[in-house]
């Protein structure tokens, strides 16, 4: 039986639910800043947020070229973010656990290097600890974003982890996809928020944080 020792984390979602009224004002506000007038739905926005191709659903839904819309999205999203827009989910309790038994952690995300900080701080003051060895945001860094292996590739190197003993926990297909194609253990976490299909299916799919124990 393969023993996990290192853990990485997608943030948004998979350990802190961000508030529906951030996610709309922040879309709002980039395509505002752009000039680009799109009529696009909830349904959009959550796409956005959770499915696949990410960069699709900016050309079909909201009508721009992604390139422009991530370099804006970006700025719009680090003014815009604030605590009262995040909520940590309560198992995040187990993270401190984790740390306490020298397993070494990480996150992987698509938010802003700024933003990510911002929410793994609202983490640490809500269970005591800062659990993390590694917050890593792709765009903010230069590397390929997820499902492309070389963020979480990165992630590994950093954290001096090997393939075979890592795991990736994400709620939605790119985090299993980047962790299929960075040769890690993918474990889907249900959050309620997710609709679309995965498939093939995750290897490992989880509703809680607590639930890991059972693959440490």
């Amino acid at each position: 039986m393969i023993v996990y020792r290192t853990i990485i984390f997608d943030l948004d979602e998979t350990l802190v639910h961000t508030k529906p009224e951030f996610k709309v004002q922040v879309i709002k506000n980039t395509l505002d800043y752009l000039g680009i007038v799109s009529r696009y739905s909830m349904e959009d926005i959550e796409r956005f947020w959770f499915g696949p191709d990410r960069n699709g659903t900016i050309e079909r839904c909201f009508r721009t070229k992604p390139g422009n819309f991530w370099s804006a999205y970006a700025r719009i999203s680090e003014a815009t973010l604030t605590t009262d827009y995040i909520e940590p989910y309560d198992d995040i309790r187990f993270l401190g656990t984790m740390k306490k038994d020298g397993y070494k952690m990480g996150v992987l995300t698509e938010n802003s290097q700024k933003n990510a900080e911002l929410e793994t701080e609202v983490i640490s003051k809500r269970i005591g600890c800062n659990p993390f060895d590694l917050v890593l945001s792709p765009y903010s860094n230069g590397f390929k974003p997820k499902p492309h292996p070389e963020c979480l590739q990165e992630c590994l190197r950093r954290l001096g982890a090997d393939h075979d003993t890592a795991m990736f926990v994400g709620n939605g297909p790119e985090d299993v996809d980047v962790a299929r194609n960075a040769g890690v253990m993918d474990c889907f976490i249900e959050r309620g928020g997710h609709m679309f299909i995965i498939d093939p299916p995750p290897s490992i799919s989880i509703k809680s944080l607590y639930e890991l124990e059972q693959y440490l």
